[in-house]
């Protein structure tokens, strides 16, 4: 069980903050929400000096402690204790709670951080239903994060992943360019696909842009082998080539790769290598 410790003044029934030293200036008393605590309160006599009130003088029969948002009579207080409350022979006064958890404060403080609360401590004589002694203060009641301590964090990563994340990664990877072989000369260009071509007499290669816009590039590789004897290859006039002016394909057994791009409003060329099978 925490302990925390009061030191009020007492003035017209009113604790005034203080030290233990009876100076005036300390914060308001924290009482979270949802915890065992045990309040233990000195209380001065008078603004001069340290006398605190005596164990005699606070032998009551029965305490009521009492913490609630407003004065006056609401129907139901925020939290109630009537038993168990003790006065020490140094004129302590102990006031045990078990749990500071009641319905009425979580529904209180909601999802505030916390409130200031009134807290009243009454003392009875024997048979007595109005209070002989009378003190009352100013309190914070601090919400908790978690409830009443439920819930299960998920824990952090190690840096390390599992199998499953590994697959995952793997299935999100680009897929390898598809090698796509041409029938005929004539290209209609997808992002990323190799084309491959035997060339034939009378080639001329041509690219589409009917399905392609000015607002996306489209990047595509050719691949043309030049057969033993060679044949007489062209490209369509609608190339820019980077070079300026247009490959002549013209050595059997070779094969030579291009490298094409539509940027939005032509299409691009150049010549990148050639390999002798």
């Amino acid at each position: 069980m925490h302990e925390s410790r009061i030191y009020l003044r007492n003035v017209n029934m009113s604790g005034v903050l203080t030290d233990s030293r009876n100076r005036v200036g300390e914060c308001l008393p924290v009482i979270p929400l949802g915890m065992d605590i045990e309040l233990i309160l000195t209380i001065f006599k008078n603004s001069s000096g340290t006398m605190a009130f005596t164990a005699a003088e606070l032998n009551f029969s029965s305490w009521e402690f009492t913490i609630n948002s407003r004065f006056g009579t609401p129907a139901t207080v925020k939290l109630l204790k009537n038993n168990g409350i003790t006065v020490n022979s140094d004129g302590t006064i102990h006031i045990p709670l078990a749990n500071t958890a009641t319905l009425e404060l979580e529904a209180y403080l909601a999802s505030d951080r916390q409130k200031n609360m009134i807290c009243e401590l009454c003392g009875y004589k024997t048979g007595e239903t109005v209070p002989s002694f009378l003190m009352q203060w100013d309190t914070v009641i601090r919400n908790r994060i978690g409830g009443s301590g439920t819930g299960t964090p998920s824990p952090a990563e190690d840096g390390t992943l599992s199998a499953a994340q590994i697959q995952s990664l793997i299935s999100a990877l680009p897929a390898p360019p598809t090698i796509t072989a041409l029938s005929s000369a004539s290209i209609s260009p997808v992002h990323g696909r190799i084309y491959r071509r035997t060339a034939a007499a009378g080639d001329c290669f041509t690219f589409s842009s009917q399905s392609l816009d000015s607002g996306h590039t489209v990047d595509f590789e050719l691949r043309v082998r030049m057969p033993n004897p060679a044949v007489a290859v062209t490209f369509n006039s609608g190339v820019t080539w980077i070079n300026g002016t247009s490959p002549q394909l013209n050595t059997a057994d070779v094969e030579t790769v291009f490298h094409f791009r539509w940027d939005g409003t032509r299409f691009l060329g150049k010549q990148i290598y050639s390999l002798t099978e």
